[in-house]
């Protein structure tokens, strides 16, 4: 807080004070009180309203001082009501009472929405599972039925799983930590299994996989990592860690 905002704030209480002390100099002139009395009681007027302006004054700046600090630490803003301390004076108390009920609303809030987007959440993992099962039942008589037109049917319901899969680990993607298991994995062994797992859509459009310099261990989840790997266009399009290159007949 600096001193002229605090001035102009207590402007008007010090213009009281002042006029009381001059209608007291006046009453006391009208008596007759002797003149180094008017005098001494004046100052000592002054001086006890200076020091109590300025207790006030360091309270309030001690006060703002440590909040501005923790202010400039925290990263998230908002969350500077959880780490204010209740201050010792009138003002600061209502404004502190005021944050705390805003700060308790936004917590409602956004406890509210965690929930709706919980269920939302679950809903879409629900949908997708249960679209899998009718897909997979589809594949499988594609397979039963081998021709030009099914396997064309076949790599378009392939796609359909990709795009399936894209929503169902975007869906799981703010509760990771839910479905997720760092373990060390094999970069080749995952590759490969990706590969595999677009066999049928590389063949039929004639593209050779060559895989180099893969012989290394990472930490992550299997999953998670097969699923990056598988959708960077079926590995077709793009390099991988620039050692996956598309080699066409």
């Amino acid at each position: 807080m600096k001193t002229k905002d605090f001035f102009r704030m207590e402007y008007a209480q010090i213009l009281i004070y002042i006029v009381f002390l001059g209608l007291l100099e006046v009453l006391l002139f009208i008596f007759e009180v002797n003149y180094f009395l008017m005098i001494y009681l004046l100052l000592i007027g002054l001086i006890l309203e200076g020091v109590y302006l300025c207790q006030r004054y360091m309270k309030k700046y001690r006060y703002y001082k440590k909040v501005k600090a923790k202010l400039d630490i925290l990263e998230q803003k908002c969350m500077i009501t959880e780490m204010l301390e209740l201050p010792d004076f009138a003002e600061g108390e209502f404004l502190y009472e005021i944050l705390q009920t805003c700060n308790k609303s936004m917590n409602d809030e956004i406890l509210k929405y965690k929930i709706e987007a919980a269920g939302y959440r679950e809903y879409i993992e629900m949908w997708i599972h249960e679209v899998k099962t009718p897909l997979a039942a589809t594949r499988l008589i594609l397979e039963n039925h081998p021709s030009e037109i099914t396997r064309a049917m076949d790599e378009e319901m392939q796609q359909i799983n990709y795009y399936l899969e894209q929503a169902l680990y975007y869906a799981r993607s703010n509760s990771v930590e839910k479905d997720y298991l760092v373990k060390e994995l094999s970069l080749k062994e995952v590759v490969e299994n990706a590969v595999k797992a677009n066999a049928k859509s590389l063949i039929g459009n004639k593209i050779k996989i060559k895989i180099e310099n893969l012989d290394q261990k990472i930490f992550s989840d299997e999953k998670w990592v097969l699923f990056i790997v598988k959708l960077v266009d079926c590995l077709e399009k793009c390099l991988i860690y620039g050692h996956i290159r598309r080699f066409a007949d």
